[in-house]
């Protein structure tokens, strides 16, 4: 073999390790990206909260605070997995093992992630408008004094209802233990979700007072918010009424906004996982930073979408 051909083979084997060596990284750098990204989405949703608030209007509102607080964790984060680039990848490749082995086990696995990083997603989703207390709510509603007398909680008969109601459904201790109130507060809801609609009569307002729906569980959209900010109220929770333009609803309070997600987790994968599946949570922040959800028999779920936006007023109770 001639001198040339040999430096003509070595400058081959030099291409092709370069080859290789290009492949490796750009692989390894597809692997990091899409690794970042991951812990990107979380690492969003603890933050982006106490981000304010910047939006542009281009006919529809973009949310300049998310996509810059985004994009800069996503940069913070990518520059922490290259720096430690073997260790990250060894993890990220002995996690893939682990997932895809319980997923064969059907124990938390790939479709468990998927699901929890969905839920996340909807969290950021910006579905509700941040809707405070409106002052002098009373002056707001509609027959304020009327509906607020016909939330006769103190009654026996509304007492007893809550009582058994608030323990029919999610009996599991640790939630309870976890969650305190709440789980209360949702088995009324899928208690008295089972309403049916009956209008007044004719050109009439007349509002059921809650100890006349406990034995109906019927009457129209004042009836039951009546209802259910009584249960609410007789097991020690915070309802409030919502006057829309053609709508009267109940909301409860159920968390600080800092507690939200474990909220939405509770809804979408423990209680209401059927029923919110593919669809989010809509919710009404107040001045304090607690959350309201909306107790609508319209929907299937706490949060489910409101019927009506246009908020009139707010009933406090």
């Amino acid at each position: 073999m001639s001198e040339f051909d040999h430096i003509f083979r070595q400058m081959e084997k030099d291409v092709q390790r370069s080859r290789r060596k290009k492949r490796r990284n750009f692989v390894s750098s597809l692997a990091l990206l899409f690794l970042s990204l991951l812990l990107t989405i979380p690492a969003f949703v603890v933050v982006y909260r106490y981000v304010p608030d910047v939006k542009i209007d281009l006919g529809q509102v973009i949310r300049l605070d998310h996509i810059l607080t985004f994009l800069l964790i996503l940069f913070v984060i990518r520059m922490l997995v290259s720096v430690f680039r073997k260790i990250v990848l060894g993890m990220l490749v002995a996690t893939l093992i682990v997932l895809g082995i319980n997923e064969v086990r059907d124990q938390y696995g790939f479709s468990s992630l998927y699901m929890d990083y969905m839920d996340m997603l909807t969290y950021v989703q910006d579905n509700p408008m941040k809707l405070p207390f409106l002052k002098g709510a009373k002056m707001t509603v509609r027959n304020a004094n009327e509906i607020r007398e016909s939330v006769d909680y103190k009654n026996p008969k509304v007492r007893d209802f809550a009582i058994k109601a608030s323990q029919e459904y999610f009996s599991d201790p640790d939630l309870h233990r976890r969650y305190g109130p709440v789980i209360r507060y949702f088995s009324i809801f899928k208690i008295v979700n089972d309403w049916k609609y009956i209008p007044d009569p004719k050109g009439e307002e007349y509002y059921a007072k809650a100890s006349e729906s406990v034995d109906l569980m019927a009457g129209d959209c004042d009836d039951h918010a009546i209802l259910i900010s009584a249960c609410i109220k007789a097991i020690g929770g915070e309802p409030r009424i919502v006057h829309t333009d053609r709508h009267l609803y109940p909301e409860v309070k159920v968390c600080h906004e800092k507690d939200f997600p474990e909220i939405i987790n509770l809804i979408k994968r423990d209680l209401f996982y059927k029923e919110s599946m593919g669809e989010s949570i809509y919710f009404h922040r107040d001045d304090e930073g607690f959350i309201w959800l909306n107790f609508d028999y319209t929907g299937d779920y706490p949060g489910a979408p409101f019927m009506d936006t246009n908020v009139i007023g707010i009933l406090e109770l």
